[in-house]
């Protein structure tokens, strides 16, 4: 820098060991490695096209975007550059080492008094002091709200009103005879923040609106972890020297263990030939699939795009084909499969796992997210790695990075399989849901089953459908049956076009003779929707119904599975299923199999994975069964992607 920062700049602290040994991590220490931190993820971790959409939202381009995220986290805890801050002990009482710090910063003029003689604490926690002391000093107020955020929650307007620095100065200045030493010592950083950052002034710095700063304060929320990390970067002893511009060689010393960060997918694939679809799938792409392929390929701004096509012609595959074309144009590095359920979830964790295998011949990090994930053997079976054991043999496919483990972080893994709660979350007010919208800008979303929402969940479908379409991440909704209103507000909410203009609903899509059409393909390039008629490949079939009693399923049963052969039976409820198991077992013995939502989640989660090797795509030659008998309630059919040959259902 032009200038060495003052001793006092220097003294102030940002962490303190909590055990009582001398080790602590400076202010402008913390500040130099969150900056590293912060050029490394916007270099590494975050896709072009997510760099480009916050570039488009600050109205600048995608190198003063990057010298603002820099920025962000140079001053993110200038907060803690006050003397209600600095009075804290880094236990319940003082350490030797907080009386050091203490007598150091008061012998530079920084006065500070014991803690508790702050009354005015709790309108002050450094976030929202340094989004206020920010904005007295020019910052636009859509720049230090991101200050305010990056623990992950937004102040509140009341929290900003009584907050300001006229209402409690003591917060700020300890008293008027040492204000002008705090004021200096925080312009000091100040200046130091935006000579890291390339702005010469606040006033240079672009104007960024809603979406940008949720994307910001998600960036902000990642990258003080990373850079809080003891593991990645360390507390210094507090006799060590410091010198400034360390945090360059603190993040060479760390990169070895942040290699999570660059695991990033790079989709080269601008169409999917036959000879890629069969590498992915090890099979030839039906009619669908082909069709699919190359009308996502003649798309020049993908958005959304809705497939309405019968069960069983390769909506999945299809899905995927699309995502890695749509991933390649529109610059994202990873992918999000959302499903309705666990059992769903589950069943497709490990379709994707062998498709990543085969991407790029690079190593991803990978997740499955619902809240018995731990339980899932395909999920259990994948290579951990933690930080601190990067030498691995196989450098290739799907593994668990440890660093992505956890409720608020394994959304930003470059691969997801979760259940669509999951994305709804993304339309709530919630604590560091920022990282959520942070993970979903930066993938494309596929939607499976989308019409088994109902109305409530589907208020929040179409709020998260919004925020992603103002992000433009490609998403692709699934469907076997989706009513054409239902599909057209979807899509709507997708374009941001308000629900009172629903008379243009019939010039947005096409016209009702194409509403009508199935399968159906609706999507959009650019503002524009079409749509587009497409080939099952399937032959017709005809569905022969037949109402019998109860009385006559065994004699059915014996008549329909006398050579062999898989039924479902679906009953209403638990206690009706079980009886019924009961009965036929004393007819069919072992080939009756149960299964409902009262077993406990290690046992469903264990019958459900056997069911699916047995009746699944994997479920072929010597795995199906001879003869196999599933009584069950409503699970079997809203949670497996399984296979029989006669179905008996209670209505």
């Amino acid at each position: 820098m032009g200038a060495e920062l003052t001793y006092a700049a220097m003294r102030l602290w940002a962490k303190k060991e909590r055990n009582g040994e001398q080790y602590w991590l400076p202010l402008i220490m913390h500040m130099e490695d969150s900056v590293a931190v912060a050029r490394y993820i916007w270099q590494n971790w975050l896709g072009q096209g997510a760099k480009q959409t916050i570039a488009q939202c600050c109205g600048c381009d995608e190198e003063v975007a990057g010298m603002l995220f820099v920025f962000i986290m140079a001053v993110h805890d200038i907060g803690k550059a006050t003397p209600l801050f600095q009075s804290k002990n880094s236990g319940f009482r003082a350490s030797d080492m907080d009386e050091r710090i203490t007598e150091e910063l008061i012998g530079a003029g920084l006065y500070v008094k014991p803690y508790e003689k702050y009354y005015q604490y709790k309108l002050s926690p450094h976030a929202l002091a340094g989004q206020i002391w920010l904005e007295s000093k020019g910052c636009k107020r859509s720049i230090a709200a991101i200050i305010g955020a990056h623990h992950g929650k937004t102040p509140t307007n009341t929290d900003y009103k009584n907050g300001k620095i006229e209402c409690c100065e003591d917060n700020f200045y300890t008293s008027t005879e040492y204000k002008e030493n705090w004021e200096n010592v925080r312009q000091e950083i100040l200046e130091y923040a935006l000579e890291l950052s390339g702005f010469t002034s606040l006033e240079d710095m672009p104007d960024v609106d809603v979406a940008a700063q949720v994307a910001f304060s998600g960036l902000a929320v990642m990258a003080d972890w990373i850079a809080s990390s003891e593991e990645f970067f360390p507390y210094i002893g507090i006799d060590e020297a410091l010198q400034i511009g360390e945090g360059r060689a603190r993040l060479n010393n760390a990169k070895g263990k942040l290699e999570f960060l660059k695991t990033a997918w790079q989709s080269e694939n601008w169409q999917i030939t036959p000879e890629t679809f069969i590498d992915r799938f090890g099979f030839a792409p039906r009619v669908l699939q082909q069709s699919v392929a190359q009308t996502a390929a003649g798309i020049a701004e993908p958005g959304i795009f809705v497939l309405e096509a019968p069960m069983g012609v390769g909506k999945t595959e299809a899905a995927l084909a699309a995502a890695e074309i749509f991933a390649a144009v529109c610059g994202r590095s990873g992918l999000f499969f959302a499903l309705p359920t666990q059992a769903t979830s589950n069943g497709m964790f490990s379709r994707l796992v062998n498709w990543v295998n085969v991407l790029d011949g690079g190593r991803h990090s990978m997740e499955l997210v619902h809240s018995n994930a731990q339980f899932n053997d395909d999920f259990k079976k994948l290579n951990r790695i933690r930080s601190n054991n990067i030498d691995v043999d196989d450098d290739a496919g799907a593994a668990v990075y440890q660093w992505f483990e956890g409720r608020k972080k394994s959304m930003l893994a470059d691969f997801v399989v979760g259940t669509v709660d999951q994305l709804l979350q993304l339309a709530l007010k919630q604590k560091h849901v920022m990282l959520r919208h942070v993970a979903l800008m930066n993938k494309v979303v596929i939607i499976d089953e989308c019409h088994a929402y109902d109305a409530y969940m589907n208020v929040y479908l179409k709020r998260a459908l919004n925020w992603l379409g103002r992000y433009k991440v490609p998403v692709i909704l699934l469907s076997a049956t989706l009513p054409a209103a239902k599909r057209d507000d979807l899509v709507r909410a997708y374009l941001n076009r308000d629900a009172a203009t629903s008379r243009r609903r019939r010039r947005d899509i096409q016209n009702e003779e194409a509403n009508s059409d199935y399968p159906l393909m609706t999507y959009t390039d650019g503002d524009n929707v079409l749509q587009k008629h497409v080939e099952a490949g399937v032959m017709p079939l005809n569905v022969k119904v037949n109402r019998i009693y109860e009385n006559d399923v065994v004699d059915l049963l014996e008549d329909l599975l006398s050579d062999g052969g898989c039924a479902a039976i679906i009953v209403n409820t638990v206690k009706h299923a079980q009886e019924l198991a009961e009965r036929l077992k004393a007819e069919f013995g072992d080939d009756v199999s149960l299964l409902h939502s009262r077993f406990t989640a290690t046992d469903r989660i264990s019958k459900e994975d056997i069911l699916r090797k047995q009746l699944g795509k994997a479920g072929t030659g010597t795995k199906r069964p001879h003869r196999l008998i599933v009584v069950g309630t409503q699970v079997i059919e809203q949670s497996l992607d399984i296979d029989f040959d006669v179905m008996i259902s209670e209505l």
